[in-house]
């Protein structure tokens, strides 16, 4: 490698931030930026030392939404640390844009994973492949539930907060049509209440990555 990437880790792990931080700088193949604990001073380590790539080691990171998309569009290449015996672990298929990296394979392959990843290449650990069969149960789109592009519509209105009044008239529909489509969701989807409909949400990818806003396929 010609030009030594610029690494940055943001992790919530005190004790996985020590084990990345001693593997990357004892690699004279990049320089490490910095470190830090939350997302909310990510922006301002990225402008005092911007970085070719960041190592995001978060807890419940595959569960992040809005977060992430911040993120990325601060940085593009990124590289998810997991763990392949996290419980209730559910890899979105939109996370194929990043680099996801199993704990147990720092050690040996977070070299290559970086080189890879500042060149713009996609790394996907053997160890967790299986999730991907695990999580296929929650690929399915909303069509095949029999959700219309109309339920989309008032999902992403209910999502945003807010009484029956705010919901309907973000969605452009009345009262009544607004109760009467998330009745319908609810049975669609079989739950009992409208607040299953967010944990539901959480685990079947039907977002359009960039925008957050749910889609209709």
């Amino acid at each position: 490698m010609i030009n030594k990437p610029n690494v940055g880790l943001v992790c919530s792990h005190v004790k996985r931030a020590s084990i990345i931080k001693k593997i990357l700088k004892q690699d004279d193949l990049y320089n490490f930026c910095f470190d830090c604990r939350q997302n909310e001073n990510l922006e301002f380590h990225l402008k005092e030392c911007p970085a070719d790539v960041l190592i995001i080691d978060f807890r419940n990171v595959l569960q992040l939404g809005v977060e992430l998309r911040i993120i990325n569009s601060i940085i593009s290449k990124i590289i998810i640390i997991s763990s392949s015996t996290e419980k209730e672990l559910l890899i979105p298929a939109s996370y194929l844009m990043f680099s996801v990296v199993d704990i147990k394979d720092i050690d040996l392959h977070l070299e290559l994973v970086i080189e890879s990843t500042a060149m713009g290449a996609h790394v996907f650990s053997a160890s967790l492949r299986n999730l991907f069969h695990v999580s296929r149960m929650y690929l399915a789109p909303p069509s095949s539930f029999g959700i219309t592009f109309n339920h989309i519509i008032t999902l992403n209105s209910y999502l945003e907060g807010g009484d029956i009044i705010q919901i309907a008239e973000r969605a452009n529909k009345s009262h009544s049509t607004v109760k009467k489509h998330l009745k319908l969701i609810r049975q669609k989807l079989n739950l009992e209440t409208n607040n299953e409909i967010i944990d539901f949400l959480r685990k079947h990818h039907w977002c359009d990555f960039k925008t957050g806003k749910l889609i209709w396929f």
